[in-house]
């Protein structure tokens, strides 16, 4: 559920509720958590992922509806 990274991680990481970072880690690659804290000093390269999809509507599908 819960996720402390002291060291170097490259690659995928997937934590359900908090990652922290401490202040000498390195992450580099991709996070998808709840909950992110990352303490002064720590270094984090890559994207992340926070929270609930959202939902992939097109324009089409919108303009599709707004003319029913």
């Amino acid at each position: 559920k819960n996720c402390e990274v002291e060291g170097v991680v490259d690659g995928r990481v997937v934590v359900e509720e908090l990652l922290s970072l401490r202040s000498m880690s390195k992450l580099y690659g991709e996070i998808r958590t709840g909950k992110l804290a990352i303490e002064p000093g720590a270094t984090f390269t890559g994207k992340c992922d926070m929270g609930a999809k959202k939902e992939n509507t097109s324009g089409t599908e919108q303009a599709s509806k707004a003319r029913q």
